[in-house]
């Protein structure tokens, strides 16, 4: 017999991560895509929370099975599924773009909206200024082949544009918001380089050098 017990859909892997990584810890949490509340309620479960920001217009945007129907649905099943934690949970009916004045600087951002290449490009800029340092920052369908892998290419982009280390699974993504931002030098390139790690050149593979102030 064949346990399918083996492959859980949850707790998500950057949600194990995390739980490792704050060791309960009070946190602040922002989900974008919050949809029927499965995620969300496994968060709950898994970290400490004391306060949700759930993000999702509840609006048909052009992904494939979530007509407007479904989508009013899916918004009464997050209400339900999540009504215990009523008292920390802020529902934001707006689309990512638009939310971004009306939550605060959080500890866990976790990405499950559009899944272009555009839009998931756009909510990491976006929201890499709403993580705190020491913080996680995520998302799911690492492996969704809509717009030629658009979440892939987005998440591959940025963590080579911010020099961040990735965490990649069969469903989800993740990095870790570095303490330090530093500038590197080598092969007359300068790159900014978020972490406290050894950094190599991408054209002549020797260990960059920090530029100092002058």
């Amino acid at each position: 017999m064949i346990n399918y017990n083996i492959v859980r859909k949850f707790p998500r892997h950057s949600t194990r991560f995390a739980k490792r990584w704050f060791n309960n810890k009070p946190i602040t949490v922002i989900e974008i895509g919050t949809y029927k509340g499965y995620n969300a309620k496994d968060i709950f479960k898994n970290l400490n929370v004391k306060s949700f920001f759930a993000i999702d217009p509840y609006k048909d945007y052009g992904e494939e099975g979530k007509d407007n129907k479904d989508l009013i649905n899916a918004k009464e099943q997050a209400g339900f599924r999540l009504k215990e934690h009523k008292k920390d949970i802020f529902f934001i009916k707006e689309y990512s773009d638009k939310a971004l004045d009306k939550v605060p600087i959080v500890d866990f951002i976790y990405i499950d909206g559009e899944h272009t290449y555009h839009q998931s490009k756009r909510d990491m800029i976006n929201y890499w200024d709403k993580l705190s340092p020491g913080g996680i920052f995520a998302g799911h369908d690492i492996t969704n082949p809509r717009d030629n892998y658009g979440v892939a290419r987005a998440f591959v982009e940025f963590c080579a544009e911010k020099g961040l280390k990735p965490y990649i699974s069969r469903t989800d993504w993740w990095v870790v918001k570095p303490l330090k931002s530093r500038i590197m030098r080598c092969c007359d390139t300068e790159y900014i380089v978020e972490g406290l790690e050894k950094e190599y050149c991408q054209f002549c593979d020797r260990e960059m050098e920090e530029e100092q102030d002058d």
